[in-house]
């Protein structure tokens, strides 16, 4: 590493060797619970869909308020994604996940982003502006 490039280190504050701390493991305790209450509002959030969509149980405000509160935790199980390991393909039997920062985030980019992307960004976006108009 030339000067130049060591001075441009020491002026960002964390360096990605100082991030991979920040890894968080797939069979880790804590991530094995946010899943487990990620896949319960997920569930959940079918059902509500589909009995508020034929039966009117709810009123507008009170279901977009649940709405807004699933799209929530799908928006901080997307950002739970940039820091979570995943299946190291090629690495040695010992090293069964990958975790460097800089080879998850271009994973997760490339694989299930898109699609987490595209299920939550436009009701996202449409429940902000109804709110600030509406309220």
């Amino acid at each position: 590493m030339n000067p130049a490039e060591e001075e441009d280190e020491k002026k960002v504050c964390c360096t990605w060797k100082e991030m991979n701390k920040f890894v968080i493991m797939p069979d880790d305790n804590k991530k094995l619970a946010w899943d487990f209450f990620a896949n319960i509002v997920y569930i959940s959030s079918i059902f509500m869909v589909s009995t508020n969509s034929a039966y009117h149980m709810l009123t507008y405000h009170e279901y977009y308020r649940y709405d807004f509160f699933f799209d929530c935790v799908i928006f901080v199980d997307m950002c739970l994604y940039f820091f979570t390991a995943f299946d190291n393909e090629f690495g040695d039997e010992n090293d069964l996940y990958n975790k460097n920062l800089k080879e998850i985030i271009p994973h997760y980019l490339t694989t299930y982003f898109v699609y987490d992307a595209i299920a939550i960004l436009p009701v996202f976006i449409f429940e902000i502006v109804m709110l600030f108009f509406l309220s």
